[in-house]
């Protein structure tokens, strides 16, 4: 377990002075070399490299502060969800709130839950699913030769 103190924002305090030399000079904040950012390439480097081994090692800390922010912040963790969510149908966050507030295309109930359905292969949306009718219509995609196989077979008798 390791220990953790509060300590004070240190932005005005530290990195606003070298953003203020660095535009002054266009040399990097924390080496002195010439460089097109405030930090050069190297010394960004070794920053990235650094809190990546800190986050390692301290992991129980970055997933109680995450989980700590998303408790007080949930509006913003709505909007970041809904914004992940339509990407990832290529839809504008307008067009994924008009279609996920819609009815279910095959039973008509409007639940709280709903699923974005979509092709797996071209990923395009076909429409909005209750949950139900979602996990019945993955199971029939998969099991949809058996399914019509024994239908077939009870008109044959």
């Amino acid at each position: 377990m390791t220990i953790t103190r509060k300590r004070e924002h240190n932005y005005e305090k530290f990195i606003k002075p070298k953003r203020k030399r660095y535009l002054q000079s266009h040399k990097c904040i924390d080496c002195g070399v010439q460089s097109e950012t405030f930090r050069c390439d190297s010394c960004n480097a070794i920053r990235t490299a650094y809190a990546a081994e800190w986050r390692r090692k301290n992991i129980d800390h970055v997933h109680k502060k995450a989980k700590e922010w998303r408790i007080k912040n949930p509006g913003k963790v709505k909007a970041t969800n809904r914004r992940t969510q339509a990407r990832q149908y290529d839809l504008s966050v307008d067009e994924y709130d008009i279609l996920i507030k819609s009815a279910c295309g095959i039973c008509g109930s409007v639940t709280k839950k709903r699923a974005m359905d979509h092709c797996h292969v071209t990923n395009k949306v076909r429409g909005v699913l209750c949950i139900g009718c979602n996990a019945k219509l993955g199971w029939f995609e998969k099991n949809k030769d058996n399914v019509l196989f024994w239908v077939s077979k009870d008109n044959e008798a």
